[in-house]
């Protein structure tokens, strides 16, 4: 599946955003995931310039590398993997979720406000808050297996509520259509029991969280996101990540910083 175009403008996140995040870096970090999912979004600011739109820095790192489609993932029997703990393909999961609501955001597809998610993930890959924050691995570490995504990061973990949970939310919501196969979520090598791997394990676990998010891609599929709704269609948004709030707060042996 191409990358729809409309899903491709993020450049303004990098000059007006992430260069002022480190000052609120602290004690309110969870809060702080959330906030600039929120504020990285382009509904947020104006659109780009075609100008901006083709220079190199528009993207989070690997962006053009990381699978655009649920196709572009490895089949294995009759099941489509996907590995959360690999950064080329949880952005890949990102990726997708852009490619089917642009089509959506009618007025400017370049206001589609997930954008903020990948976004975020590409910032948390640049500082090495992906990384194993105990060195006892070389998990995302630059000089070791940079594309890994340490279970034992307090961001790498929280991050995946916010790109793994939404995905599955919009499987149940039917949001991508029939699939052929059954998409299977790789658990991580370790603490395995902190995740949710399916819709059904997902929703016995977090049902509140699940329900946020399905609401947000059966709202999104079914309205005219045109400006005079968009308002009231980011508020089911701010649901859905606060939903991640409390699950968020209760992961254990991370370092948050």
């Amino acid at each position: 599946m191409k990358a729809h175009p409309y899903s491709e403008s993020p450049r303004y996140v990098y000059k007006m955003v992430l260069p002022n995040m480190r000052v609120f870096l602290g004690q309110h970090s969870l809060r702080l995931v959330l906030l600039t999912a929120i504020a990285l979004s382009p509904a947020t600011v104006v659109a780009l310039t075609q100008e901006d739109v083709c220079k190199k820095d528009v993207y989070p790192p690997l962006w053009h590398q990381a699978p655009g489609s649920i196709e572009d993932f490895p089949v294995h029997g009759n099941r489509i993997i996907i590995s959360a703990w690999n950064y080329l393909e949880r952005l890949g999961v990102y990726k997708i979720l852009l490619n089917y609501s642009a089509k959506y955001f009618t007025t400017s597809g370049s206001n589609n406000i997930l954008w903020g998610l990948p976004l975020q993930l590409g910032w948390q890959y640049r500082t090495g808050r992906l990384a194993d924050p105990s060195n006892v691995t070389t998990c995302g570490h630059s000089a070791g297996q940079h594309l890994c995504i340490s279970v034992r990061s307090w961001w790498a973990s929280v991050n995946y509520y916010l790109g793994i949970i939404p995905f599955l939310g919009a499987m149940e919501a039917g949001f991508f259509g029939q699939l052929q196969h059954e998409i299977k979520i790789l658990p991580p090598e370790e603490l395995r029991a902190d995740f949710c791997y399916s819709t059904a394990d997902c929703r016995s676990h977090i049902p509140k969280v699940m329900d946020a998010w399905k609401a947000y891609f059966e709202t999104a599929s079914r309205i005219d996101l045109t400006a005079n709704v968009l308002s009231d269609f980011l508020k089911i948004y701010i649901n859905a990540l606060e939903s991640v709030q409390e699950i968020a707060q209760v992961r254990p042996g991370r370092q948050g910083l």
